[in-house]
């Protein structure tokens, strides 16, 4: 009896301690949001499809934005890429570059040099 109640004592601070220390482990983070544009954002004269927000506790000067689609058309995968225009130091604007027809989905990757990468399909 006593050994099944010193691994429960076992088990219980190890939960405490993880319970502690996991603010610290995400300290620092770093996430991106999607959101449609208002009627008023566009990129170089064109509508803007999407706008991509990065936050969390990084310098967002720093983060590289990357965008893809990704679809198949005529039978065949494609991979397009999808300029982005950046309208202020958190977000892009994300403007059309794939065919109209086929099926598309965008893959956007965020980079900051301190190694920290986010990705949204």
């Amino acid at each position: 009896m006593k050994a099944g109640i010193r691994g429960l004592g076992t088990a219980v601070a190890a939960g405490a301690l993880l319970a502690a220390l996991a603010p610290s482990a995400l300290a620092g983070g770093f996430y991106l949001s999607v959101k449609l544009p208002d009627a008023s954002a566009r990129v170089k004269g064109a509508p803007a499809v999407l706008l991509v927000q990065a936050g969390g506790c990084v310098n967002p000067r720093d983060v590289r934005l990357v965008v893809s689609a990704e679809g198949i058309l005529d039978g065949e995968r494609r991979t397009v890429h999808v300029p982005v225009q950046r309208l202020s130091n958190t977000t892009w604007a994300v403007r059309r570059a794939w065919p109209s027809r086929g099926a598309w989905v965008l893959l956007v990757t965020a980079g900051h040099p301190a190694g920290i990468d986010r990705s949204v399909l």
